[in-house]
Parts: structure tokens; sequence; C-alpha cells
């Protein structure tokens, strides 16, 4: 449809000029250039959809880091796990997602998180991927209520922290089903 435009413009100047006997180049207005090319680019990358799948693998070493860090405030059967392709961000590794306060009622449902590990996570090391699943944990709020801890309390230092605590437990030996057995 834009072609289309972009030719009745061209065609309506050129009919113009031969009236007048002129032959000149015609530029194009600006704003038509810019809609040509965001038309181009969005024909050019609209066949990169995203998609999701869920990941297992990841819902249970998140709530093997969730138990081992005692991290009780957060509710693992109401955070999910997903793999996404197809994203265009360069940087981004994973994201973390809530259902917000407003769309709770509207669905009358308690709160809901969803952590999106995109394609570049998959090239780290398991000790890089499981720092990076701490700090999406360390987002969700004590209250677990559908909102987000910002990044003043989620910083290198406090992600760094949890993460050696994660590591000497773990190498430790430590073992939550059977410390949750002996607090019983």
């Amino acid at each position: 449809m834009l072609k289309f435009y972009n030719k009745l413009y061209k065609l309506s100047i050129l009919n113009q000029n031969l009236k007048k006997n002129v032959f000149t180049a015609i530029p194009e207005p600006p704003r038509y250039r810019a809609l040509d090319f965001l038309s181009k680019w969005m024909q050019k990358h609209s066949d990169k959809k995203m998609k999701y799948e869920y990941a297992p693998d990841l819902q249970q070493r998140m709530i093997d880091i969730v138990n081992t860090l005692e991290m009780a405030h957060i509710k693992t059967d109401r955070v999910r796990c997903f793999r996404s392709r197809g994203s265009s961000t360069k940087r981004t590794i994973a994201r973390c997602h809530a259902l917000g306060k407003l769309m709770q009622h509207a669905m009358n449902t308690k709160a809901f998180y969803a952590i999106e590990f995109l394609e570049p996570f998959e090239k780290m090391s398991k000790k890089d991927q499981n720092r990076t699943i701490i700090h999406e944990l360390m987002h969700i709020p004590k209250t677990f209520g559908g909102g987000f801890r910002q990044h003043d309390f989620v910083c290198d230092k406090n992600v760094k922290l949890l993460h050696e605590k994660f590591e000497s437990l773990k190498s430790s030996g430590y073992n939550y089903q059977f410390q949750r057995e002996l607090s019983l």
C-alpha cells in the first residue's frame, strides 16, 4: 500500500512537470522515505517471530537454587522458566516478567512470574547461568505480589554474594530435602 502511494505521488509530480515541459529529478518528501524504509525493515524482519518454549531443565535448576538459598518467599509453583528464540536484542540474557496487580484482579488470580532465557544464555558457562538465574530470582520481592525489585537491590555485589553462598552450599554437599526433614 505504501508503494502505491509513492507511485501515485511520483505520477502526479511527473504529470505536473509534463504540462510545464519541465524535466527534473523528482525528490521524494522525507516522510515517504522514512515510511518506505520502515516498510522494508518490517518485511525483512517480519519472518523473525519470537518463539517461547517451556524449559523444564531450567525450571528444575531454578527450584534447586530457590531451595538451596532458602528463598522461602518465592513460590516455585507460581514461577515458570521459558526459553525464547528470535529476539532482536543483543545484550539481554534473561528477563523476569510478572502478572501485575490489575491483571491479577481482572483474572481473579494471585501473582505469577515468568523467567525468560534468551539465546545468549545457552552459550554461557553453567556457573554464569546459575548467576543469571539468581539475578532474575532476586527481582522477585519478598511480598511475592506481582512487583519487582529494581537494580538498586539486584546489583552485581548482591548477586555475587548469593552466588558464592549457593556455590559453597552445593560444594559442601548441602541437601535442602534432608535439612527440611531434620527441621520437621
